[in-house]
């Protein structure tokens, strides 16, 4: 407030040495012409109400020109002589026309003029309406502005101007909070401007409960604000807190999942509130991932060691079945051999019977001719498993063998109905003999086709495909039928056993098949497949020059017989 009605009064007051500026370079006041700078001064006293008077007096005091009435040149004014002899502007001091009671004050100027000796310009304002300004400017109830000069009279007063104007103004002394007992015994707080156009003083006064109305507020807002940042730092404080309780009651269940063993998922994905939180997460982390790592090393080498026992423990079963399997063979050589004359001469005997017997007896001789044939057939098959190198091995293609033993099965007169679907290509070749090969695949394809002779005839599948397995040849014959129970799987290759019928089988199909395979560095198997029937396959290793081309040295993984 102070600064504002101090810069409103500087503005009004800068009028003044503007004019009087122009004032002396005129020529009427330069060259101190009475008669022409009287009606000069005149016109500018009615132009400016503020101006209570200009005059204008020469060096030795007498008045030149006047626009006051009646001014006399024997009473030069009091504001001459400091003009003249500082040679400077000058302010004079507060001075109360006693007729008309108006205080006013001269602003003089020295007259540089033609002449030699020169003369002064007195500008007096007419205090009495800048009291009209300082009342115009709009302060609390009760608040006072007033002006001082450097001797410390009054020289306005926004509050009873005609009591305290023209009084020196001895202010008391201010207490530690800023407040002073003005001359109207007043307490106020007080704010002082000086003003830049004139040696004064402009001192603005607001009561003391003006001050404390309109601080109130401020405390108010300063208690709500220091509350409020008092809360928000409560709060944070207690969301960090429950943040770091939340991390570490993580980290606590991260840590225990690791002592039960899982090391899949440590820690959650989520930010940590401070740095130090954050380190612990990663260096935890890193530890559950190194003990994840060697777990997993761990667990490989447990695998490996277990596949190296489990490879070991089928050789060594292969090892004791070939061992069976030959004796079994040299057993079956040796029977085959010695019951064979036997029977050819039995056979012999009931043909020869066919011829003279009468015909109530030829029953009892066909039943004699069928089980010699039996028995033929059993020595047959007993020959075969002993002895599997009767010629010499070929350069082959499986698929060609399929292909036959496919042609050989094909629906005929007196047999069921099961057609063959084969999915085979010529391919590489292998070297094995076609006759045992084609009596390996005619075994699987015969058993396939008995296993879905109970089917209805649009359900029967029986396929056989034959696909290349980096060095090897891989035949499979597949069905749809009843398959293998779990308790049979582990004797299907074993001599003697069957699970057909009696009268069906000899139980030499498959460990026949089975001594070919193996004669030949094959491999041959049983798994069930999607249908639910059985799948019987066996693997050749490829002879041809190009075997090895394109292909790398991964070894073939074969099914546990």
């Amino acid at each position: 407030m102070a600064r504002t009605a101090g810069a409103y009064l500087d503005e009004y007051l800068n009028n003044i040495p503007t004019l009087a500026s122009a004032l002396v370079v005129h020529p009427a006041v330069d060259g101190l012409d009475s008669g022409a700078a009287l009606p000069l001064f005149t016109s500018l006293k009615a132009q400016h109400p503020m101006l209570a008077a200009i005059t204008l007096v020469d060096s030795s005091g007498r008045v030149i020109a006047s626009a006051v009435p009646g001014a006399s040149d024997e009473h030069p004014p009091a504001w001459f002589r400091g003009a003249t002899v500082k040679e400077s502007p000058q302010v004079s001091g507060l001075v109360t026309d006693p007729a008309s009671g108006t205080s006013m004050v001269t602003f003089s100027y020295p007259v540089r003029s033609v002449r030699r000796d020169g003369g002064v310009l007195g500008l007096t304002i007419d205090m009495t309406r800048l009291q009209g300004m300082l009342a115009a400017v709009p302060l609390p109830s009760g608040s006072v502005i007033s002006v001082t000069d450097t001797n410390g009279v009054m020289l306005l007063r926004s509050i009873e101007p005609v009591r305290y104007v023209g009084r020196a103004a001895i202010p008391a002394p201010t207490t530690s909070l800023g407040y002073r007992e003005d001359v109207d015994g007043i307490e106020r707080f007080h704010e002082e401007f000086a003003l830049t156009r004139a040696p004064w003083t402009l001192t603005v006064g607001i009561p003391r409960d003006q001050v404390l109305e309109r601080l109130r507020g401020l405390w108010i807002r300063n208690v709500v604000v220091s509350g409020g940042a008092f809360l928000g730092l409560l709060l944070v404080a207690l969301w960090l807190a429950s943040t770091m309780a939340a991390h570490l009651d993580q980290l606590q269940r991260a840590a225990q999942r690791i002592a039960d063993g899982d090391l899949v998922a440590a820690l959650p994905g989520e930010t940590a509130a401070t740095k130090e939180l954050a380190d612990l997460r990663r260096t935890f982390g890193a530890m559950a991932q190194n003990l994840k790592q060697t777990r997993a090393t761990l667990d490989k080498q447990f695998d490996q060691e277990r596949s190296m026992n489990d490879a070991l423990q089928s050789l060594q079963r292969q090892v004791v079945r070939q061992e069976r399997l030959a004796a079994v063979g040299l057993l079956a050589s040796g029977l085959a051999h010695e019951l064979n004359n036997p029977l050819q001469a039995i056979v012999g005997v009931c043909q020869l019977l066919e011829r003279s017997a009468p015909s109530e007896v030829q029953p009892e001789i066909d039943v004699v001719k069928v089980q010699s044939a039996r028995a033929v057939a059993i020595i047959r098959s007993l020959s075969r498993f002993g002895n599997h190198h009767q010629s010499a091995p070929e350069l082959i293609h499986p698929a060609e063998v399929v292909d036959d033993v496919a042609r050989l099965r094909a629906p005929e007169p007196g047999r069921p109905a099961i057609a063959v679907k084969v999915s085979s290509k010529p391919g590489r070749r292998v070297s094995a003999n076609f006759a045992e090969l084609e009596q390996v695949v005619l075994n699987f394809v015969t058993n396939a086709q008995e296993a879905v002779a109970s089917l209805p005839e649009d359900d029967r599948r029986v396929e056989v495909c034959v696909t290349d397995v980096a060095r090897w040849i891989r035949v499979e014959v597949r069905d749809n039928g009843p398959g293998v129970s779990p308790d049979d799987e582990a004797k299907l290759f074993q001599p003697f056993f069957t699970t057909k019928s009696v009268g069906k089988g000899t139980g030499l199909g498959l460990s026949v098949s089975y001594g070919i395979i193996q004669s030949h560095g094959g491999a041959i198997g049983y798994v069930r497949n999607e249908w639910g029937g059985a799948t019987f396959f066996f693997e050749l290793p490829v002879v041809e020059s190009d075997a090895m081309m394109g292909h790398d040295d991964q070894a073939v993984l074969r099914r546990p017989l």
